[in-house]
């Protein structure tokens, strides 16, 4: 018994150590981030999510990026490169609120939300960034706080609205996150 409990402390030990660890990682990373980066960055226990305001990376009911999109995801990559290997990016792409047209090949906002995220991630891709680092998930219109829908009506008009919701939020997460 003395072994079992000798051997669950070591392992609760290892465990908070490697959590202390991840959490250093990512303290190295963000300072980084905010000295260099116009956007957002937000630490969320070991996770670090950055976001660009202002920015519309899909025109209305297309996967493919903006211009703006590419030169915002290119500028986060010039940042992150030099912390790729200790991180697991996730990218999210959302929507606006407007329902897919039937013309358009996607079931609904969702699907199209997940395949805008895969094509930001492919993007990441050619710019360096390996697949194995990261994931993808599509949210359409959903997951938005309300902070976030305060800031997309504040003051602007129905079509800057619109561009604002069809966005990318990135999260910087520790290896050991990286199937969550």
């Amino acid at each position: 018994r003395n072994r079992l409990e000798a051997s669950l402390f070591k392992a609760m030990s290892e465990s908070s150590a490697l959590a202390t660890k991840e959490e250093a990682r990512s303290k190295e990373i963000a300072p980084a981030l905010r000295k260099t980066w116009p956007g957002q960055v937000h630490q969320v226990g070991s996770r670090l999510v950055v976001e660009f305001p202002g920015v519309s990376f899909y025109d209305s009911g297309a996967v493919e990026l903006t211009a703006e999109g590419k030169k915002a995801l290119a500028q986060f990559v010039n940042v992150y490169m030099p912390y790729a290997g200790q991180h697991v990016l996730s990218l999210n792409a959302y929507t606006d609120p407007r329902p897919v047209s039937q013309l358009r090949r996607y079931k609904d906002n969702l699907e199209l939300s997940a395949l805008r995220a895969v094509s930001a991630m492919r993007s990441l891709q050619v710019a360096g960034i390996p697949l194995d680092r990261m994931t993808v998930g599509g949210y359409g219109e959903l997951r938005k706080t309300e902070a976030e829908l305060i800031e997309i009506f504040k003051e602007r008009s129905p079509q800057q609205k619109l561009d604002l919701s069809r966005k990318v939020v990135l999260v910087i997460k520790p290896e050991e996150e990286k199937d969550l």
